[in-house]
């Protein structure tokens, strides 16, 4: 899970450069929410949260990541939209897969949502990222 946190965190980074002028506000977004976020809801696949405020930080972060995907939603391309609208909402489920995994404290159900949310933003990305 790890390498895949940080294999979407890289491509983000090689890429920003021909997306910034496509979607400034999506990057600017991802860059403030979505990262940092996601990074923690991924960190639990490598150190399992055992404290309440441990446990409250990726509640938190997924929380952050749900409501991240309906703000997302707008900022979207005209071109490709339903596409666009798919990716947000995969996004989405796999956030409140992750709030519900949290609160029940199941690292495993944790990765897993963790995994759903991985697979929309390379969807995502390979869909409408400039390489």
């Amino acid at each position: 899970m790890f390498r895949y946190a940080l294999s979407v965190v890289l491509g983000i980074l090689c890429a920003y450069g021909a997306a910034q002028a496509q979607f400034p506000q999506v990057l600017k977004f991802m860059g403030a929410t979505v990262i940092p976020n996601s990074n923690i809801v991924f960190s639990v696949g490598k150190q399992t949260p055992k404290t309440d405020a441990e446990w409250a930080a990726v509640l938190n972060s997924a929380e952050q990541l749900s409501a991240g995907a309906l703000k997302l939603m707008p900022m979207g391309p005209d071109r490709g939209r339903e596409a666009w609208v798919n990716f947000t909402d995969a996004l989405g489920v796999g956030s409140r897969k992750a709030v519900a995994a949290a609160k029940a404290r199941n690292v495993d159900a944790v990765l897993s949502a963790g995994d759903a949310m991985y697979e929309a933003c390379e969807g995502c990305h390979a869909a409408y990222m400039k390489k």
